[in-house]
């Protein structure tokens, strides 16, 4: 730690010693990120980082010169680090990248991050809606390799089972069973459980959006020959789970699901038809409309989060500029017919 500061607006005081109870920030810190303890040295004492949502929307991002791209990659990398509600996923065919975060609002103050902050000037993409794939009801599946690697050989089959858990937006299981675990070491099951948990990210048998509300189980891991390359391994168990999610995808045991937000707009009465009637069209479902006052609605409920992109303009249009609105995530729902 080179400086503790107290910040309140504009103003920065160094200040020597921090007590408990005071907010400061501290510089130096190169190799933090949000979710870290600090603590003395040997110190036992980690406090669980913050429980941050999966993220709701996301845009395509390249340089806009090709000098610019490893900046632009670092750019965004540091913001990812800082902040864990945003994510960023390189497309190796395009070379593009996919910034994620929680909304409009959250994506533009990251990319004038990236301008003001690392100079670099991107070329964004429309928004595009973070979907998810889960499973109706589980599935079985099975894969094999007889190769050689190298001067290895290797001839292994792994039969893995998703089911689909109570909750369809929590995040994927990915575990091996203790049958399955008698004939690998630790290293070739980490290996399986990181290739796994990576193809989730990347598999769904529908449109290839990330699994969700889903785990993955594998059940058996038998080999006859050299079974100690642990690339082999990692292959078969992510043939096994294909073959799992194709069947899931051909029996229509896969549902597609979306992002909603709770919104709530605040609207003056004799406009307040007319938002409500402009929200129904964005398949919004209305849970309160209350009175604030003689000239005055507060409407609340929650929309598909891909209806509500651009939703401060039209609102705006709607009611002259008088009416406010904000929204939050709620979760994530079967995909609603458009």
């Amino acid at each position: 730690i080179q400086s503790v500061l107290r910040i309140h607006a504009n103003a920065v005081d160094h200040i020597g010693v921090a007590y408990a109870g005071d907010v400061v920030a501290l510089g130096g810190l190169h190799a933090t990120g949000m979710g870290d303890t600090l603590t003395m040295e040997g110190g036992r004492v980690r406090l669980e980082p913050p429980s941050v949502p999966s993220p709701v929307l996301g845009v395509l991002v390249e340089p806009v010169r090709d000098e610019d791209r490893l900046l632009l990659r670092d750019a965004l990398e540091q913001l990812a680090r800082e902040d864990p509600s945003l994510r960023t996923v390189e497309d190796p065919g395009t070379g593009q990248w996919v910034l994620e975060g929680m909304g409009e609002l959250h994506l533009e103050i990251a990319l004038a991050r990236v301008r003001d902050e690392f100079g670099v000037e991107p070329r964004v993409g429309s928004p595009r809606v973070a979907f998810r794939e889960a499973l109706r009801a589980p599935v079985v599946g099975a894969g094999e390799v007889d190769r050689s690697y190298g001067e290895q050989r290797a001839d292994a089959r792994i039969e893995v089972r998703l089911e689909p858990l109570a909750d369809e937006a929590s995040a994927v299981e990915v575990e091996v069973d203790s049958d399955a675990r008698a004939g690998l070491d630790g290293p070739t099951i980490r290996a399986i459980l990181a290739g796994l948990g990576a193809e989730a990210a990347t598999a769904g048998p529908l449109a290839g959006h990330p699994l969700s509300g889903t785990r993955i189980m594998v059940t058996s891991a038998r080999a006859t020959l050299d079974h100690g390359v642990e690339a082999a391994w990692v292959q078969v168990a992510l043939a096994a789970l294909r073959d799992a999610l194709k069947t899931a995808a051909y029996s229509g045991a896969v549902l597609t699901l979306e992002p909603r937000m709770s919104f709530i707009v605040d609207s003056p009465v004799e406009v307040s038809s007319g938002v409500i009637g402009d929200l129904k069209s964005r398949h919004a479902v209305m849970e309160e409309v209350l009175s604030t006052g003689t000239d005055g609605r507060r409407i609340i409920g929650t929309a598909p989060l891909r209806e509500l992109i651009g939703y401060s303009t039209a609102l705006r249009s709607l009611s002259k500029g008088r009416a406010t609105f904000n929204m939050r995530p709620a979760g994530l729902a079967p995909l609603a017919s458009a």
